[in-house]
Parts: structure tokens; C-alpha cells; sequence
């Protein structure tokens, strides 16, 4: 059985952050990627072609938790 995480998890688009668009040239962001930060400001994965699979695979990569059993879900 895989850990369960109290964590906060939330999704945020850029976009709805940087309404510039600034952030995203300075980072280099591309249109199909997923950022995964930690609340340090630490980049602790860049996902290519972004989806639900590998998205939930670099959650547990970087919190040894199956996304599905984060409490509370995504927001």
C-alpha cells in the first residue's frame, strides 16, 4: 500500500500567475509541459507532453505517494 501524503497539492496555470507571460519566457516554458515545484520554489520535475499518467508518476517520484491517495485530491 502506497504512503498517503497530507500535503497541499494544488494546479495552477501559468498563465493565471503571470498574466505577462514573462515568467514562462524567463523559465523557457513550453506549451505541453507540467512544472512540478515544491513550495521551497524548488523545480522538482519539468514534464514533457504532460497527462494524467506521467504527471501522477513525477507526484510519486517526488513524494514517494501514488497521486490517487494524495488526501484531498487536486484542487
Amino acid at each position: 500500500m502506497g504512503k498517503v501524503t497530507r500535503a497541499p497539492l494544488a494546479v495552477r496555470e501559468l498563465a493565471t500567475m503571470d498574466g505577462t507571460g514573462g515568467l514562462a519566457d524567463e523559465l523557457g516554458v513550453r506549451p505541453d509541459e507540467a512544472w512540478l515545484i515544491r513550495p521551497d520554489a524548488h523545480i522538482a520535475a519539468i514534464i514533457p507532453h504532460a497527462g494524467p499518467e506521467p504527471v501522477a508518476a513525477a507526484v510519486h517520484r517526488a513524494s514517494r505517494c501514488t497521486l490517487d491517495r494524495v488526501v484531498g485530491g487536486l484542487e
